[in-house]
């Protein structure tokens, strides 16, 4: 019986301290990288609210204390694969919600860790989901590559008190439309019934 063995070891390759595997283009070796961020279950209507993401290619970060204490919610952890120094970005999404970066949403990975923070307002209650998009962006044959990581996303019940319902319907367009074509021709009528029952008094 003929038998033929195939043995290919992919090229090993080194450049700016990186290593490369490769065969015929120069992709960048990956390794395990680490996440952890919060999940806040609930939160009021307009009222703000942190969301934290730290990244670190060590396993440490279930043991961070300063973490677990700056963000309320259900604290997630999960880990991905990266390059050996990649450029790593976070984005935060939400069509029901205000988002501002209060970090840089990309980053340099320095000394193996790097860390995100968005301040969020709900602006509509009910039950929505905020998105974390993680991208990573390397250098392969002189192009920038984008690489999206992982998506997470989880809904979050945005509850909304008795004055914000009131408020909520006040400004509606059926609101303004009740307001017009009733209440104010209801008010009327009584106030024209008050002023012939005060007449009528008065000339008794």
């Amino acid at each position: 019986n003929l038998r033929l063995e195939y043995s290919h070891k992919p090229k090993e390759n080194y450049r700016n301290g990186v290593k490369y595997t490769s065969n015929k283009f120069m992709i960048p070796e990956s390794k395990k990288g680490y996440i952890i961020y919060n999940h806040p279950i609930e939160a009021k209507l307009e009222q703000n609210f942190l969301i934290g993401m730290k990244f670190s290619t060590k396993d440490d970060l279930h043991v961070d204390r300063n973490f677990a204490e700056s963000f309320k919610g259900k604290k997630i952890s999960t880990n991905i694969q990266i390059t050996e120094q990649p450029d790593i970005e976070a984005k935060l999404s939400g069509d029901t919600f205000k988002i501002k970066a209060q970090t840089p949403e990309r980053q340099f990975v320095q000394d193996g860790k790097a860390k995100w923070v968005w301040e969020v307002e709900p602006i509509k209650g009910g039950e929505h989901y905020l998105t974390i998009v993680v991208t990573s962006y390397e250098t392969i044959s002189d192009k920038e590559i984008p690489n999206v990581l992982d998506t997470y996303s989880h809904s979050v019940k945005i509850n909304v008190s008795l004055w914000q319902h009131i408020k909520t319907f006040v400004v509606t367009p059926s609101w303004q439309w009740l307001w017009g074509a009733i209440i104010v021709p209801l008010f009327g009528w009584f106030w024209v019934l008050y002023q012939n029952r005060r007449n009528s008094k008065k000339q008794e």
